[in-house]
């Protein structure tokens, strides 16, 4: 990928800081220059210890991974509602909106969506979706995986069973 000069970095991320108010459907707006429909969210509470939450448009917002601990993916329709035009919309609970705790999240813009017959295209073995920003250099993918990887080969000869 050849480097790209970004003129309006807000166009594909934005951050966010909030106060918990425990309402649920609660609307927060991004603030930069651009409007931003973000494809990933990652949360974190600021005042409170909880996980890490990444959610993203490809699975679905109520799908949850967890980078922190050893859980790999969540199921939970109350804690993320929605991408929004320009901003997101969240639930209740202390991974999100607890009153009186604060919380922050990054949120980016990969943008187009694209899917992968593998036996039909023949790129690749395994069937793929995702969203793909090639101007940013960011891209979320989903696959189901066909064995398990064997780690004690050197990176670069990693097989599948």
């Amino acid at each position: 990928m050849a480097y790209t000069t970004i003129n309006d970095p807000t166009a594909y991320f934005q951050n966010l800081i909030w106060s918990g108010n425990n309402s649920d459907n609660r609307a927060l707006t991004f603030d930069g220059n651009s409007n931003l429909q973000a494809d990933m969210t990652w949360f974190k509470g600021r005042t409170i210890a909880t996980n890490h939450q990444l959610i993203d448009s490809v699975r679905g917002v109520t799908k949850q991974i967890k980078p922190d601990i050893n859980n790999a993916e969540a199921t939970d329709s109350t804690v993320f509602k929605s991408f929004n035009s320009n901003g997101i919309t969240i639930g209740v609970g202390g991974v999100v909106n607890d009153s009186g705790e604060t919380y922050c999240s990054w949120n980016w813009k990969a943008g187009t969506s694209f899917t992968n017959d593998a036996s039909s295209t023949g790129i690749g073995t395994i069937d793929s979706t995702g969203s793909v920003n090639q101007d940013a250099g960011f891209s979320i993918c989903s696959y189901t995986g066909i064995g398990k990887l064997e780690h004690h080969l050197p990176m670069t000869q990693v097989q599948q069973e």
